[in-house]
């Protein structure tokens, strides 16, 4: 289950971007995540949920946006979106692509309250 590592390295990051904007509470994250990224949605958040107890993160909702396959044909160079893998250029209908985006997970955004004097 590597989405427990995942969380983890997830919370090394969101700890230092709480600390920099100084937010007392957590409330929303937003993530972007690759189809191709081998993410398991519900054990990335059963993981998060796990790891965020007593923690200012605890009870904060964790909103996952999936990102589609963007490849490039390497035979005819068409740009797709594909939608179901295996995946085949629509234009020649080849197997061999250069993957653009779909394998990714980033933060988007991070929902909190911010300590008082700030």
């Amino acid at each position: 289950m590597h989405e427990l590592a995942l969380a983890q390295e997830m919370l090394v990051i969101l700890n230092e971007e709480a600390a920099r904007h100084r937010l007392k509470k957590v409330t929303g994250i937003t993530l972007e995540v690759g189809v191709l990224a081998n993410v398991v949605p519900e054990a990335l958040s059963f993981a998060f949920e796990a790891l965020t107890g007593d923690t200012i993160f605890e009870g904060a909702t964790l909103v996952l946006h999936k990102i589609p396959v963007k490849a490039v044909c390497q035979d005819c160079g068409e740009s797709y979106t594909a939608l179901q893998i295996p995946f085949f250029c629509p234009q020649c209908k080849s197997n061999k692509a250069s993957i653009l985006a779909g394998t990714e997970l980033h933060i988007v955004n991070l929902m909190g309250e911010a300590h008082d004097d700030y």
